[in-house]
């Protein structure tokens, strides 16, 4: 097209939506295999399954709302993808206008250098126009070392940090991701680069954070001449809370704390644990690594836990009588309900998460805005009528916003698959909360709430 400015312009809703495909087996050469890192950290996770993970599972993309430039209402550059100067310039492009592109991205070794690979990256765009859809593609090729210092320029991108986390199956998503992939291009390729890994999942002891903490410093004390000596701390729980101790830190400074700052240590206080006098942190960066898949895998086993609570709670008949609901309670129901859809960012990144998406952050700024004027008002209906209201309200949001920000075309598959059972969660939650005739069923989801790390 000679000029793609005067063709493409912003209409429809203000974002433009990236999804990101990893390893894309159709673009691999003919004879090739895709090359696939092993999953980070993978002697320190416990294998995914899909009986844990059931919903993850079903929803494995990777995708970036990328917002549109507001002020613009054109792509500003006239060129074609071809004669972009590079390959990151091409995906910044996309800010320009509304649309949606697919980046697909797969590897293959050449040779029999393990580190030794070939890349190729295709993104595929279709943007919104005022005569309809405009479609564009690039593809281009990375050698091994072209493409690390790619992904390095870019690594402030959001969509980069996705693409790496994909690329190195750091979540279960990820993992799983790669899995559906794989499948659908050679099942018995897929069960055997599975395999392969079988034997190296969780088999490093992976210590407490307090752990880490504790063997990085030394409890000064006095022998038996009165000299003074450091010990490790090897049984911080045989102190009591309030005990004064003096601890040295790797720096060579001492100083006093509570036995309580040591036995109770929070994963935050241990990456920020550093010395009162030089500011010296008692971590190095391997240490807090260990602190941080320590905190994955607590959130995870949490998560699983939580996550069969509400699929219990799913399934459970709701009462068919009209019940009184305030529109307070009704407010908290919805926002207790998105909340039962978030993970740890080990399961799922956090740009993932439903809380994430376009579409439910207009949704649920229409309901705060609509059910907030006036948190007394009461409304009587049956939960399938209570639940009618919350859809026809989300889906008028979307239908047309009053600045054109949203409209019917935003509606992604991904939101489609969430708001129902959303609303839904957020009805029984409302109306058990009000009328308590199912204390166990509030329990529950109280518990699960009051638990949730994000």
């Amino acid at each position: 097209m000679d000029n793609m400015a005067d063709a493409v312009e912003l209409t429809g809703p203000t974002y433009h939506e990236l999804t990101i495909n990893f390893p894309a087996v159709e673009l691999l050469p003919a004879g090739t295999r895709p090359y696939l890192h092993s999953p980070k950290d993978l002697e320190y996770r416990e294998k995914p399954t899909v009986e844990a993970y059931q919903p993850q599972w079903d929803d494995v993309d990777f995708f970036q709302c990328i917002e549109v430039d507001r002020g613009r209402d054109r792509v500003s550059q006239a060129s074609d993808y071809s004669e972009q100067s590079s390959f990151l310039s091409a995906v910044a492009r996309l800010r320009g206008a509304a649309g949606r592109s697919t980046l697909d991205v797969v590897a293959w070794r050449i040779g029999d250098d393990h580190n030794a690979f070939m890349c190729i990256v295709r993104l595929s765009t279709t943007w919104e126009s005022t005569t309809g859809e405009v479609m564009e593609c690039m593809q281009t090729s990375f050698d091994a070392e072209e493409w690390i210092d790619e992904l390095a320029v870019g690594s402030g991108e959001p969509w980069v940090v996705l693409l790496k986390g994909l690329m190195e199956r750091a979540s279960v998503r990820a993992y799983f991701h790669v899995v559906n992939n794989l499948l659908r291009y050679d099942r018995e390729f897929a069960m055997q680069e599975d395999a392969q890994w079988d034997s190296r999942w969780g088999i490093l002891p992976l210590p407490t954070r307090r752990a880490t903490l504790c063997q990085k410093l030394q409890c000064l004390g006095r022998d038996g001449n009165g000299g003074v000596v450091s010990l490790p701390i090897t049984d911080i729980d045989s102190h009591a809370p309030n005990d004064r101790l003096w601890i040295l830190l790797p720096c060579g400074h001492s100083h006093e704390v509570e036995a309580s700052a040591l036995q109770q240590v929070t994963a935050r206080q241990c990456m920020t644990f550093a010395c009162v006098e030089c500011g010296h942190a008692a971590l190095d960066q391997a240490d807090r690594d260990l602190v941080v898949l320590d905190q994955g895998r607590e959130r995870r086993v949490s998560s699983i836990q939580r996550q069969s609570t509400i699929w219990t709670l799913d399934k459970v008949r709701e009462n068919d009588g009209v019940t009184t609901v305030t529109a307070t309670a009704l407010l908290e129901g919805l926002e207790t309900g998105l909340r039962s859809f978030e993970t740890p960012k080990s399961v799922t990144p956090r740009a993932l998460r439903p809380s994430a998406f376009p579409e439910v952050i207009a949704v649920m700024a229409a309901f705060r805005q609509d059910l907030g004027m006036d948190g007394a008002a009461e409304i009587a209906l049956t939960p399938r009528e209570m639940y009618d209201l919350l859809k026809a309200l989300a889906d008028s949001t979307l239908e047309g916003s009053a600045d054109g920000s949203m409209s019917t075309r935003a509606v992604s598959p991904r939101y489609e698959r969430m708001y129902c059972k959303w609303l839904a969660r957020a009805t029984r939650y409302a109306m058990s909360t009000m009328r308590e005739a199912s204390k166990k069923e509030v329990a529950g989801m109280a518990e699960l709430m009051d638990g949730m790390m994000l």
